[in-house]
């Protein structure tokens, strides 16, 4: 008898736990549904958007000076719009616009949780040794999944290459300034904070295996396009097994910097220097080297047993798993909260890469 009552009970906590596993990953997959959502939005009206708000916020400030002075509603509503209409006020509202996609869904996912927001930027000060070998090991062992695709594939993404690339430059030294904050500190902070502090932190107690592989793809797929999708992607698994084993976000964060600085740092020496060639040859360089690093990392990580030393007790749940990593794929793939991202993803894959085709077929069909 008492062994029954055992069994029973051992079946309702599995029961239990693979409520809470659907519930949980639900709740991922959902709050990305809503960034992926966003991001959906704002590619289709970002020039309108921006426009708005200037136009509303001149409105209102124009309002606001035409009270308080002689100057009619239009005199002031033209001024306040000749100074909002500019580079920097424009890159302060990408910059904005940037926080709110990606900081409001995932600080809804940690009230859901029952997370504090800011417990994900814990700074740990138990510094692994030599960890900025962390950072040329990441981003390179990046360059060699990409060759290695390049290679198989071929020219099979060059459909994703095709639109034209017009490469932004800010003319200004604060724009210089505003540009990196939007594209290379933003990304590199409140990612890690989404995607690794509170993300994979969450699917832990179901495995690291699978905890680490859905946090991945669920961020390589935010970047939309195929071949970043894929880099993105095994960026994730890097930073994200760097988070395991140190139990901090800022490790990856600081590789996650570097490497959006040097596509940036890329862009202007190619733009500045008036070579595009000059450009090629910069990250090709540094992919050799960092590729090469790369293979040198992975030796010595190897050889000093980093990657069989144990996970941080603040990142691994005191308990195993209750069933095994397949079986969790099979459950969040089976959610419809995944069914509803992938339609979502494959969208805006139509809507960014062949929209112009779609419109071109329906109008030799239809009119």
């Amino acid at each position: 008898m008492e062994l029954v009552n055992i069994s029973h009970r051992e079946t309702e906590l599995k029961e239990h736990h693979i409520k809470e596993a659907k519930k949980v990953f639900g709740y991922v997959v959902g709050c990305s549904v809503i960034m992926l959502a966003l991001l959906f939005f704002i590619t289709a009206v970002q020039d309108k958007l921006i426009g708005t708000v200037i136009d509303i916020l001149s409105s209102i400030f124009g309002w606001l000076v035409s009270s308080l002075s002689s100057a009619s509603f239009e005199q002031s509503y033209n001024q306040v719009f000749s100074v909002l209409n500019t580079e920097t006020f424009i890159l302060i509202i990408n910059i904005i616009v940037s926080l709110i996609t990606t900081v409001l869904p995932y600080f809804v996912f940690a009230k859901l949780m029952h997370i504090k927001p800011s417990s994900a930027f814990k700074l740990n000060t138990d510094v692994p040794r030599r960890f900025w070998l962390y950072i040329p090991f990441s981003i390179g062992a990046g360059y060699i999944v990409n060759f290695i695709v390049i290679i198989v594939f071929g020219d099979s993404f060059d459909v994703f290459r095709e639109l034209p690339q017009e490469v932004y430059m800010p003319s200004s030294p604060s724009s210089i300034i505003l540009y990196y904050v939007l594209a290379a500190f933003i990304p590199a902070i409140f990612e890690e904070w989404a995607f690794r502090g509170l993300v994979l932190r969450s699917l832990m107690p179901y495995g690291r295996s699978f905890a680490l592989i859905s946090s991945s793809v669920i961020f390589g797929l935010m970047h939309i396009d195929p071949p970043q999708v894929i880099f993105a992607t095994v960026f994730g698994l890097l930073a994200g097994f760097i988070y395991i084993k140190t139990g901090s976000i800022w490790y990856g964060t600081l590789i996650h910097l570097v490497n959006n600085s040097l596509s940036l740092n890329v862009a202007f020496v190619s733009n500045f220097g008036g070579s595009i060639s000059l450009g090629v040859f910069i990250i090709g360089l540094l992919a050799i080297i960092l590729m090469i690093t790369a293979v040198v990392g992975i030796a010595y990580f190897s050889s000093t047993g980093f990657f069989k030393n144990r996970v941080l007790y603040s990142v691994t749940p005191p308990s195993k798993p209750v069933i095994s990593t397949r079986q969790y794929f099979g459950l969040s793939l089976a959610s419809i909260s995944t069914i509803i991202f992938i339609c979502l993803y494959i969208s805006l894959l139509i809507y960014t890469y062949f929209f112009d085709w779609f419109l071109k077929l329906w109008t030799t069909f239809f009119s």
